[in-house]
C-alpha cells in the first residue's frame, strides 16, 4: 500500500471527529466502534484458505483498526479528564491566578480570553478555561492575571472539548495583571505584541484590524458587519491563519529569496524549518497552523534525505500527531476546515495524470490560463470538501465563494506579505523609513477587501440560508454526486471516447446540483412562509424570538445570563433570520440596554415596540419606535401583541387561536393574569395556576414535550422551544 500513514491518520482523525459530532450518542457508540474494530482486526489475521488481501494491506488495515481503538480510548480519557475538572470547579468561586494564552475576538458585547489556571485559592492547578468580561482586557497573551472568578460548565459539552477549555468564567472587577516571567515563551509573546503594535501605530482603524487578521489571525479589530460579510461570502478563511498563509510565505517569499542568495538545499530546509516553527509559535500553535507546519517540516526533512514526501502521507501524519497531543482538536472547527480543505486540494492531483514537461511547453498566455484554472479548481475543491462543516457553523451558503476567493486572493497575499515585512522593518531602526509606505499598500489592500466584501454580500442571492431541511437534502445529494464522480475519475480511461464522456459528466453533475439547490430553496422558502415560529433564546431570563416568514421579532432582551445577547443572536441565526429585526423592549434594566446594544451590532434594527420611554436606549438614527400603552395591543405580521397591566412586565401574544403569556419576571401574585394556553417564565415558580395548559422556562428540559402536545398541528402555528441548559 502506497500511503499507510494516510490510512491510519485519516482513520484516527475521522473517528475522533465523528465521536465529537454525535454528542450524547458518542458515549455508547465509542464502545461499539471499539468492539467492531477489534473484531475486524482479529478477522484479518484468521487463517483462511483464500487470501483476499496481501500482507502489506493486512498490516495497514490492522493498524487502521487499532487506530480506531486508540481513538476511542483517547476520547474516553479526554472526556474523563474534562468531567473530573468540571465536577471539581463548576459553580465554584475563588481567587484564580492564570496565564492568558489567547485573546479571542469580541462577540455580542463580551470580550473573551483563553487562560491556563495556575492556582485556585492558593491550590496549584493546571487546566484551561475561557474568561469573559464586558470591558476589553488591557492585557496581552502571556500576561498573568489574578482575579476573583466564578466558574461554570459549558452549555455544549462538545464545545469545551473542541476548544480544550474545561470551564467558562466571567469577571467584571478586581482583576490585576502582571507581566509574565522571562523565558522563550515570554520572548515569543513580546515579539507578537510588538509586531501587532506596529500595525496599530500606522493603521489604527479597521484596515489595521484586517492587516492583523491576515498577518496573525488577530481579528479583534474587525467590525461585526465585516465578519458577517466575509462569513456570508464564504471567505472567512482568509483572515483565519491557516496553511494558506504559511504556504504564501514559503512559496512567494522564502523560495525566491533562497534562489537569489543561492542557498543550498540543506540550508534552505534548515531556514524554512526554523521559520515554520517561529510562525507556529507566533500564531499560538493553532491546530490549522500546526497541521500545515508538520506537513512542511516533513517535506523539508524529505528534501534533506533526497526523498520525495507524499502529500497524503504527510497530511495523515500531521493530523495523527495533532490529535495524539490534543484529542479535542479533531472536534475543533479550525482543524476540521484546514484538513478537509487540504484534502480537497490534494485529491485532484491524484485523479488526473500530469507530465511536468507539459507546463514548460505552454506559452505565456497558456500558462496564465493554466494558473487561473488551477486556482479555480483548488478553490472549488476546498469549498466543496469544507461545505458540510461550514454550513453547520455559519448557517449560510455563499454562492459567490469561488469568485470572491479569486478576486481577493491577490490583495490578501499582498497584505499578508506586506504586513510581515512592514512589521519587521518597524523593529529595525535603519529600515523604519520604509514602514509607512509598506503599510500604506497594506491599507489599500485591506480597504479593497473590506469594501469589496460588504458590496458583494449585499448582492441579491449572494448567500442562501442553510438551516432548512431542503438544504440538508441538497447537501446529501451533492455529496452522493461527488462520490460517484470520484469513483469514475479514479478508474483508468480505456479510450479517448471514454475520456470525453467522463468530462461531459462534470457539467451534467453541476446542472443536477443547481437543480437540487433550487428545489431545496423553494422547499425551505415555502416552509418558512407556512407559519409562525416561537423559540426561547436564553437559559435564564426570557427572550422569545418570533419568526413570521422572513420577519423576526425579539420579545425581551433582558436575559439574566451574562451572555444573554450571544444566546439570543444564536437563536436568531438558528431560525434563519436575515436582515432587520424588530424588538419588544420589556423594561429599563441596565442588562437590557447592554444586550440590545450588542445585538444591534450584529442585526440591524427594524421597529422598536416599547411601553416606556426610549431615551435610555442608544438606537440608530431614524429608528421607528412604536409606543404602546398599558393594555393596548398591536398587530405584528398577523400576531397580536398586548402589554399586560400588572406589577410584572408581561406580553400577551395571540396567534391562530393559541394564546401565550410571556412574563419577564416570576410573579409573586398570580391574581389578575389572563387565561392562556402557555405561560413562559424566566424561572420555575413554586406554584402555577391551573388556568395555564402549559408552563415552561428556557432551562426546562420538559420544554421539548411541546411537539408531543400537538401545538404544531394547530392551524399554521409552529412552536419550537430549545433547551440551552
Amino acid at each position: 500500500m502506497k500511503r499507510p500513514l494516510a490510512v491510519v491518520g485519516f482513520t484516527f482523525f475521522f473517528t475522533l471527529m465523528a465521536l465529537g459530532m454525535l454528542g450524547a450518542w458518542a458515549a455508547w457508540l465509542r464502545w461499539v466502534l471499539l468492539a467492531v474494530a477489534l473484531m475486524f482486526a482479529a478477522l484479518l489475521w484468521l487463517p483462511l484458505k483464500r487470501q483476499w488481501i496481501d500482507a502489506v494491506q493486512r498490516t495497514v488495515f490492522t493498524a487502521a483498526a487499532l487506530s480506531v481503538v486508540a481513538a476511542c480510548l483517547l476520547s474516553w480519557t479526554a472526556q474523563w479528564a474534562l468531567d473530573d475538572v468540571a465536577d471539581s470547579y463548576a459553580d465554584q468561586s475563588g481567587t484564580v491566578s492564570a496565564q492568558i494564552t489567547e485573546i479571542a475576538a469580541p462577540r455580542y458585547g463580551r470580550h473573551y480570553a483563553y487562560c491556563r489556571a495556575q492556582s485556585v485559592n492558593g491550590e496549584k492547578v493546571n487546566f484551561r478555561f475561557r474568561l469573559s468580561t464586558r470591558a476589553p482586557l488591557s492585557a496581552q497573551a502571556g500576561d498573568i492575571i489574578t482575579a476573583p472568578l466564578s466558574f461554570f460548565a459549558w452549555q455544549n459539552p462538545a464545545r469545551r472539548v473542541a476548544v480544550g477549555a474545561y470551564l467558562m468564567s466571567h469577571a467584571e472587577q478586581g482583576m490585576t495583571i502582571q507581566a509574565p516571567p522571562r523565558g522563550i515563551g515570554t520572548w515569543v509573546y513580546r515579539l507578537r505584541a510588538e509586531l501587532l503594535r506596529s500595525v496599530d501605530e500606522y493603521l489604527p482603524n479597521e484596515y489595521g484590524g484586517m492587516t492583523k487578521g491576515l498577518m496573525m489571525g488577530e481579528i479583534s479589530g474587525l467590525s461585526t458587519t465585516t465578519n458577517a460579510a466575509f462569513r456570508e461570502l464564504g471567505i472567512s478563511h482568509l483572515i483565519a491563519v491557516s496553511g494558506q498563509h504559511l504556504a504564501i510565505w514559503c512559496v512567494a517569499v522564502l523560495a525566491p529569496l533562497f534562489a537569489l542568495l543561492r542557498i543550498k538545499k540543506r540550508g534552505q530546509a534548515a531556514l524554512v524549518s526554523g521559520f515554520v516553527l517561529l510562525f507556529m509559535a507566533l500564531t499560538g500553535f493553532s491546530d490549522a497552523i500546526v497541521r500545515a507546519g508538520v506537513m512542511l517540516l516533513i517535506m523539508q526533512l524529505s528534501a534533506v534525505v533526497d526523498k520525495r514526501a507524499d502529500a497524503l502521507n504527510s497530511l495523515g501524519l500531521a493530523v495523527l500527531v495533532i490529535c495524539l497531543l490534543n484529542p479535542g482538536a479533531a472536534q475543533g472547527l479550525s482543524l476540521q476546515l484546514s484538513f478537509l480543505a487540504t484534502l480537497g486540494i490534494l485529491l485532484p492531483g491524484l485523479w488526473r495524470k500530469r507530465r511536468e514537461e507539459e507546463t514548460h511547453e505552454l506559452r505565456t498566455g497558456q500558462k496564465v490560463l493554466a494558473s487561473v484554472k488551477e486556482l479555480v479548481t483548488c478553490t472549488l475543491m476546498a469549498s466543496l470538501f469544507t461545505l458540510p462543516v461550514s454550513l453547520s457553523v455559519s448557517g449560510v451558503l455563499g454562492l459567490l465563494a469561488v469568485p470572491a476567493n479569486i478576486v481577493f486572493a491577490l490583495p490578501a497575499s499582498v497584505a499578508l506579505v506586506g504586513s510581515g515585512v512592514g512589521a519587521l522593518c518597524a523593529l529595525v531602526p535603519g529600515l523604519r523609513l520604509l514602514t509607512p509606505a509598506i503599510y500604506f499598500v497594506c491599507g489599500l489592500c485591506s480597504k479593497l477587501m473590506i469594501d469589496g466584501a460588504k458590496l458583494l454580500s449585499k448582492l441579491p442571492f449572494a448567500s442562501l440560508p442553510a438551516t432548512g431541511t431542503g438544504m440538508r437534502i441538497w447537501l446529501a445529494g451533492v455529496l452522493v454526486l461527488c462520490a460517484l464522480m470520484a469513483l469514475l475519475l479514479s478508474r483508468r480511461e480505456k479510450s479517448h471516447k471514454e475520456a470525453v464522456q467522463r468530462r461531459a459528466l462534470l457539467p451534467l453533475c453541476a446542472l443536477l446540483s443547481v437543480a437540487l439547490l433550487l428545489s431545496a430553496q423553494l422547499n425551505d422558502w415555502g416552509a418558512l412562509r407556512a407559519g409562525t415560529r416561537f423559540q426561547l433564546g436564553t437559559s435564564a431570563g426570557v427572550a422569545l424570538v418570533v419568526t413570521r416568514g422572513t420577519h423576526s421579532l425579539v420579545l425581551g432582551v433582558n436575559g439574566g445570563e451574562f451572555n444573554a445577547a450571544g444566546q439570543i443572536a444564536g437563536t436568531l441565526t438558528d431560525m434563519g433570520t436575515r436582515g432587520k429585526v424588530d424588538y419588544w423592549l420589556s423594561g429599563e434594566s441596565k442588562e437590557e440596554q447592554e444586550n440590545l446594544a450588542a445585538l444591534l451590532r450584529e442585526y440591524p434594527v427594524g421597529t422598536v415596540y416599547t411601553s416606556s420611554a426610549t431615551a435610555q436606549y442608544t438606537l440608530p438614527p431614524d429608528t421607528p419606535v412604536t409606543q404602546i400603552g398599558v393594555g393596548e395591543s398591536v398587530t405584528w405580521q398577523g400576531v397580536q401583541l398586548r402589554v399586560w397591566p400588572g406589577a410584572v412586565p408581561a406580553a400577551f401574544v395571540a396567534c391562530d387561536g393559541v394564546q401565550m403569556l410571556v412574563l419577564f419576571a416570576v410573579p409573586t401574585d398570580w391574581a389578575g393574569l389572563p387565561v392562556a394556553d402557555i405561560v413562559v417564565l424566566p424561572g420555575a415558580p413554586a406554584y402555577v395556576p391551573d388556568c395555564f395548559s402549559l408552563a415552561i422556562t428556557p432551562s426546562e428540559p420538559q420544554a421539548r414535550r411541546l411537539a408531543q402536545l400537538g401545538i404544531n398541528a394547530m392551524n399554521n402555528l409552529q412552536l419550537t422551544i430549545d433547551d440551552y441548559s
